[in-house]
């Protein structure tokens, strides 16, 4: 079973298209796995929550595929491949390939290092389901919001989360105010993450 699930996302992300026929850029997504034979069910759970916002493969969004195939030393190889294909979005499932996504993007978010989104991370799981609140939907969401529902982090550490997310694309700040509001392609990415997240670990647990 592969424990650890990893997402990145360049700023070309926040560009999605909101819904198939749109006039736009299909997003590409980026997959780093192990063993392509024991990928059915983890792929199964991230198509999952794709299609719970509005993306169907082969439709509105597309994916390419990197294997190490026992083969683990390979992952950076591959990272990188993904990298440089340009894709929008790269997730990882294992510790090589979670490892190897990390560091391949690091580089590649203007330059400076930015960490993905970490779906192991109990913190950051707090976070990403507190900004998935429909209540931040109409009027966005500000540090303050926050606080009181992400108790593991104190406001600077809010600060530099919510600064990372923009970063990434996964937030979008309301020009004038600070206010952000969750980007279709954020919305995406936490959706497929966390419902990965939870194949991985709760049959783990059973």
């Amino acid at each position: 079973m592969e424990r650890r699930a990893f997402i990145v996302m360049t700023l070309a992300a926040v560009g999605w298209p909101l819904a198939v026929g749109a006039q736009q850029k299909t997003p590409v997504i980026g997959w780093l796995g192990g063993p392509s034979s024991q990928a059915a069910s983890n792929l199964a759970a991230f198509r999952q929550g794709l299609r719970e916002t509005g993306y169907v493969q082969e439709q509105n969004v597309a994916i390419e595929y990197r294997w190490t195939e026992g083969h683990p030393d390979r992952a950076p190889e591959l990272a990188a491949e993904l990298v440089g294909r340009k894709v929008d979005m790269i997730a990882a499932t294992g510790d090589a390939s979670a490892l190897a996504a990390k560091s391949a993007t690091s580089r590649a978010v203007k330059g400076r290092t930015v960490k993905g989104l970490n779906f192991f991370s109990r913190a950051e799981q707090t976070l990403l389901a507190a900004l998935q609140r429909p209540s931040f939907n109409i009027s966005g969401l500000r540090r303050a919001d926050l606080v009181p529902l992400v108790v593991q982090c104190s406001p600077p550490t809010l600060t530099r989360h919510l600064a990372r997310l923009r970063q990434l694309g996964v937030i979008k700040r309301v020009t004038g105010t600070y206010r952000y509001y969750l980007t279709r392609a954020g919305r995406a990415a936490i959706a497929a993450g966390r419902r990965l997240t939870e194949h991985t670990i709760i049959p783990a647990l059973a």
